[in-house]
């Protein structure tokens, strides 16, 4: 049977019941935003004894940030752009209805600051006679949360996909000329011309060179590859982590664009045994060696070096390149919004290759970072930890 609106309207126990069971706060303001009454969910949410609310002002009831119980609610110059204040005011006065308006703001419950995020809504009642505003607050900040939450995972998302596509841009660019290169040499070696036997053997060991440079570039396509299915690399255990540095310098000797680059090395003298992967090792000390060739001058020394500083040990790569500030130093290993060209484009093409070295050594439970003393070039280092004491020889 249908009931009539008219009827529920009329009914004495439909208001009451719809008061204190529903799960939205709800209280009864005048014209002065002094609470008049409340239902059950308002206090479970404020944490309040009646004899603390009824006749009190709004903010104060509330635990608002903007009076803190020092001042009054609508004293401070806080309260002529709040919300929740003009919610009131505008439907007593005014009769405005707000509905599902959002707001956000920390109010102290239990004597802690709490951010609350907010839905209200205000309408205009008489009740015995006496005009007042039912103001109604839904609690929505577990979903607003929830969505903060998901846009940040979002934004990395989009982040890491830039750096993705830039590095396998970068690692087929650096592809491109060693490759046209060793085409060329491969052209004369096979042609008619007759190459004194000395010159053919210098032909053939920049050859070699250059086909181990293009190789160490399709390497890092392929360290890409494996970290975005998640394949684990295989582990060789109790390895001589300084061979595997000193292995990588004397590959990078042979590739060297301009002659006039002498890298040197400062390694111990000693083996450094520890559980580590080869290929990652490797792959993280060939990066940081031809990101300092790119920066350091046509005649500038690159130092590679390793040191033991407690359970770790730090490998960098030092060139005489520019000085980098804080932020600089930042936007090598992170890919950020800010991180542009002139034009607004992301320009993580020349920080690719260490942005993927920095998630190499985190993989590997270590860390990578940067020093930059005024003057003495730059320092770019990975620190691992030390599984097993090392054995000095």
């Amino acid at each position: 049977m249908k009931i009539p609106y008219e009827e529920i309207a009329r009914s004495a126990e439909f208001p009451g019941a719809l008061f204190n069971d529903i799960t939205s706060a709800i209280f009864l303001a005048d014209g002065d935003c002094r609470l008049r009454a409340i239902n059950d969910p308002f206090r479970a949410l404020f944490h309040k004894p009646e004899d603390k609310i009824i006749g009190e002002l709004c903010g104060n009831v509330l635990g608002c940030k903007h009076v803190n119980g020092n001042n009054d609610c609508g004293t401070t110059v806080d309260c002529h752009d709040c919300g929740l204040r003009k919610g009131i005011l505008r439907t007593f006065h005014e009769g405005i209805r707000f509905t599902r308006h959002k707001i956000s703001r920390t109010f102290y419950i239990r004597g802690k600051p709490v951010l609350k995020y907010f839905h209200y809504s205000t309408r205009p009642i008489t009740l015995n006679n006496q005009r007042l505003v039912m103001f109604i607050l839904d609690d929505i900040t577990q979903e607003e949360w929830q969505q903060i939450k998901i846009q940040e995972q979002n934004k990395q998302l989009e982040l890491e996909r830039i750096n993705r596509n830039a590095l396998v841009r970068m690692a087929v660019k650096n592809l491109v000329t060693p490759l046209l290169n060793i085409q060329s040499l491969a052209e004369r070696l096979g042609g008619k011309e007759i190459i004194p036997s000395k010159e053919k053997e210098k032909t053939i060991e920049k050859i070699q060179a250059l086909s181990k440079f293009a190789g160490g570039r399709l390497k890092v396509i392929q360290a890409y590859a494996e970290r975005e299915s998640s394949t684990c690399l295989t582990t060789d255990k109790q390895v001589d982590i300084i061979q595997i540095v000193s292995d990588t310098v004397s590959l990078s000797r042979g590739t060297t664009v301009h002659d006039n680059i002498t890298i040197k090395t400062a390694l111990p003298g000693y083996p450094v045994f520890m559980d580590v992967d080869i290929s990652r090792v490797r792959l993280i000390t060939d990066i940081l060696i031809e990101n300092a060739k790119m920066r350091s001058r046509e005649d500038g020394d690159i130092e590679v070096g390793a040191t033991l500083e407690g359970d770790h040990i730090k490998i960098w790569v030092w060139d005489k390149g520019p000085a980098l500030s804080a932020q600089e130093q930042e936007g090598m290993l992170y890919l950020t919004e800010d991180h542009t060209d002139m034009e607004g484009h992301h320009t993580p093409e020349k920080t690719g290759a260490l942005i993927l070295a920095r998630q190499l050594a985190e993989d590997h439970g270590g860390k990578m970072g940067i020093d930059s003393p005024e003057g003495s070039g730059v320092r770019f280092w990975f620190s691992l930890s030390l599984s097993h004491k090392y054995s000095a020889l």
